[in-house]
């Protein structure tokens, strides 16, 4: 299965850039939440290939969910 979003947002390119590429917070915010989550492997030098593995609960049952950066374009 494979979603996708779009958001606007209200801020410079560079701020919401740095925020969505900030992986460690993600994973802090994510856990904070209660959600086991595990990075599986870090990025290339341009910031791709980045996977974690996380077991949230989704309509009371827990899941698992592999996630991975297939493209980062700061532009």
């Amino acid at each position: 299965m494979k979603f996708s979003t779009r958001e606007s947002f209200d801020l410079p390119p560079a701020r919401v850039f740095d925020a969505f590429s900030n992986f460690d917070a993600i994973e802090r915010r994510i856990a904070a939440r209660g959600i086991q989550i595990r990075r599986q492997s870090d990025a290339d030098p341009d910031g791709t290939g980045m996977t974690w593995e996380s077991r949230p609960r989704l309509r009371g049952t827990e899941r698992r969910i592999q996630s991975r950066v297939v493209r980062l374009e700061p532009d």
